[in-house]
């Protein structure tokens, strides 16, 4: 939701859904999952956090 936020925030006055769509493609936010932001294709791009549990914890995952 804070994405779509901030980057309704960009697209200003004139916000429609293209424009979103456009604002989106320039919008880096950092949140608690790392930093989301999207590429050409308006894909979402950012490594998946895998989280495992150890010891009754659960723990960052070896990649």
């Amino acid at each position: 939701m804070y994405v779509i936020a901030e980057a309704a925030k960009k697209a200003g006055d004139k916000l429609s859904r293209d424009t979103l769509k456009d604002a989106l493609k320039e919008t880096n936010y950092n949140g608690v999952t790392g930093t989301v932001k999207f590429d050409s294709n308006n894909d979402w791009v950012r490594d998946y956090l895998t989280l495992t549990v150890k010891d009754g914890n659960f723990v960052m995952a070896d990649k």
